[in-house]
C-alpha cells in the first residue's frame, strides 16, 4: 500500500501510470515543499544534418542526449524514520489436501527453512489464509492449516519484507563518455 501510519512505503521497480509514488534518494538537504521535476534520459536518435539537438565539432556531428519529463511532484521533509520495504513472495503448491489440512511442497527445500518461517502467515491466490503446522521430513514439505478448504489448483504463498535503502544521487552531466574519476576531481563530495 502507499502511505501507512508507520511511515512504511512499498518499493516499486517502476512508476505506475496514474498512481502516486514517493521517491527516496540521498542528496543535498532541502527544506520545505519544493517543486520537483523528474526526467528520463533518452538515448540520442539517429542524427541528421538538420537536427537542432546535436552540436557540431568541426565536421563531426555529436548527438546530445534528450530529456523526457516523466513526473512532477513536491518534496517531503527529510526523515530518517521513513522506511522503504521490498516484498518478496515465496510460493509452493498443495501436494495433498484433507479438508483444511494441506501438505505443501516446493516452497522450501529443507526442514530448517520450514522451522525458520513457521511463524509467518500463509495465503493463497484465492484468498485463504493459514499457518504452518509442522515440517515433514528433510526436503521442505510441511503441513499447513487453512481457514477453509483450498482448491488443488491454488498456489500457497508467504510474503517476506526487507528494508531497502535508496541509492546515492549522481550529479547529472550532459556530456557522455566522461569518466567518474574526472567527475570526482571537479565536483566536491555532496554526500557525507
Amino acid at each position: 500500500a502507499g502511505n501507512t501510519p508507520n511511515n512504511v512505503h512499498k518499493f516499486d521497480r517502476y512508476l505506475h501510470p496514474g498512481r502516486t509514488a514517493i521517491a527516496s534518494f540521498v542528496a543535498p538537504l532541502t527544506w520545505g515543499a519544493v517543486p520537483a521535476l523528474f526526467f528520463k534520459q533518452s538515448s540520442p536518435a539517429a542524427t541528421t544534418g538538420s537536427n537542432s539537438d546535436a552540436t557540431t565539432d568541426g565536421n563531426l556531428l555529436i548527438p546530445q542526449p534528450t530529456l523526457e519529463l516523466i513526473a512532477t511532484g513536491t518534496s517531503l521533509p527529510p526523515s530518517m524514520s521513513r522506511i522503504i520495504a521490498k516484498r518478496i513472495i515465496l510460493t509452493g503448491h498443495p501436494y495433498k489436501i484433507h479438508k483444511k489440512l494441506v501438505t505443501v511442497r516446493y516452497m522450501f527445500f529443507n526442514s530448517e527453512d520450514v522451522a525458520w518461517f513457521k511463524a509467518l502467515q500463509l495465503w493463497t491466490k484465492r484468498g485463504r489464509s493459514g499457518y504452518v503446522k509442522e515440517s515433514l521430513g528433510t526436503h521442505g514439505y510441511f503441513k499447513a492449516t487453512f481457514d477453509g478448504k483450498i482448491n488443488p489448483q491454488d498456489a500457497v504463498g508467504v510474503s517476506l519484507y526487507k528494508r531497502v535503502f535508496p541509492r546515492t544521487a549522481r550529479v547529472w552531466r550532459p556530456e557522455e563518455g566522461r569518466r567518474d574519476a574526472d567527475m570526482d576531481e571537479m565536483v566536491p563530495d555532496l554526500v557525507a
